[in-house]
């Protein structure tokens, strides 16, 4: 089981739709379970940072299954894996926003947002986490 485009593009105008509503321009990415990207928007007014961030908080949701910040806590100085950032050259991140997608219990991606404070891009990728889910 994957995310088709069709599902993709659903998913991205709730992200996009949750975003409004709050006020807040950013990028969505959406990735497969492989880390591979199916969608990838830059809101009008998005900075350029928020391009290569949603796409890490994605990234590093897909290859843990797990939303972005998990390992925050595990980063900070004589932290146990004080190194994650730098491992898939680079692509790791521990900034929330990146949230990982199941359907029927079968993880099939993530979805990262980037482009305002870490709850509420949590909140705008949430959206788009509800409607993959459904499918």
């Amino acid at each position: 089981m994957t995310i088709s485009t069709s599902d993709a593009l659903k998913a991205q105008q709730a992200c996009y739709d949750k975003a409004k509503e709050l006020g807040i321009e950013g990028v969505i990415c959406i990735m497969d379970d492989s880390a591979r990207l199916v969608s990838k928007l830059r809101m009008d007014g998005a900075t350029l940072s928020c391009l290569e961030i949603a796409e890490r908080k994605a990234y590093t949701s897909v290859m843990n299954r797990k939303p972005s910040d998990f390992f925050a806590s595990f980063v900070q100085p004589n932290g146990l894996l004080v190194g994650l950032p730098a491992l898939g050259g680079g692509r790791y991140t521990v900034i929330a926003g990146g949230l990982p997608v199941f359907r029927d219990g079968v993880f099939i991606g993530a979805i990262g947002f980037s482009g305002g404070p870490p709850a509420k891009d949590v909140e705008i990728a949430s959206a788009g986490v509800a409607v993959l889910e459904k499918g």
